[in-house]
């Protein structure tokens, strides 16, 4: 069954903060994980709160988490390229309009 991923997927933004920064990076490749999941209601779910990762993402560790380039941050490096997989053409529409409903939150 996918019910435990799909509550890991909002519970993952909520927990970061209090996490150490080891696991935080453990957590983020699990939210990784989660977003290129097999079954398309767990991308869903994880579509629906990659935005609040973002947020949360930004808060904790900073703006050392926009940076750009070769000591790129986490947002250009994995939660930029989790948002291009999940809105391709490849996912189903569910998964594309959570995914579109976050590009606020990455222009924000």
């Amino acid at each position: 069954w996918f019910t435990a991923r799909i509550s890991a997927c909002g519970l993952i933004p909520v927990a970061f903060p209090k996490m150490t920064p080891e696991l935080q990076s453990t957590h983020l490749e699990y939210f990784a994980n989660l977003c290129r999941d097999d079954a398309p209601m767990v991308r869903r779910i994880a579509s629906r709160n990659l935005g609040p990762l973002l947020y949360t993402v930004v808060e904790t560790i900073g703006p050392s988490a926009l940076l750009d380039g070769e000591e790129g941050g986490i947002v250009s490096t994995k939660l930029l390229d989790l948002y291009e997989s999940l809105a391709g053409g490849d996912q189903p529409d569910s998964v594309r309009l959570h995914t579109t409903q976050n590009c606020v939150s990455f222009g924000q």
